[in-house]
């Protein structure tokens, strides 16, 4: 083989060492070039249709929220009230045990006096 020749196969081989390369690389970067290469438009639709589901979303996150607030809000009337209703009949019974050990000590002696065997 004579010195050219051998340099034309070097650079067949450089030219399809370059294209091979090429070649990989594009098929590296074909994800970006696919998504370059498709039309805004759809691409807008698609983030106005998620921004709609996020949006819609969002307003049933609030209504939830707003319905727990309420239910929130009753139950602590109603605690308030079962504590209030609590509270009255414990001072109902303190005055009814006050009462019954005044009544206790009144008869107290006229229990002790009196003669069983009549009885």
């Amino acid at each position: 083989m004579s010195q050219d020749e051998i340099s034309i196969e070097a650079i067949k081989h450089a030219v399809k060492a370059l294209r091979k390369r090429h070649l990989l690389e594009e098929g590296a970067h074909a994800p970006a070039f696919i998504a370059l290469s498709r039309p805004l438009v759809s691409q807008g639709s698609e983030w106005k249709d998620k921004a709609e589901n996020l949006e819609m979303e969002l307003q049933q996150c609030y209504k939830a929220q707003a319905r727990l607030s309420e239910q929130l809000v009753v139950e602590v009337a109603d605690s308030r009230a079962s504590k209030a209703l609590v509270q009255e009949k414990e001072a109902i019974i303190t005055d009814l045990q006050n009462e019954l050990t005044k009544e206790r000590f009144f008869f107290y002696p006229y229990v002790i006096a009196m003669d069983w065997r009549y009885y």
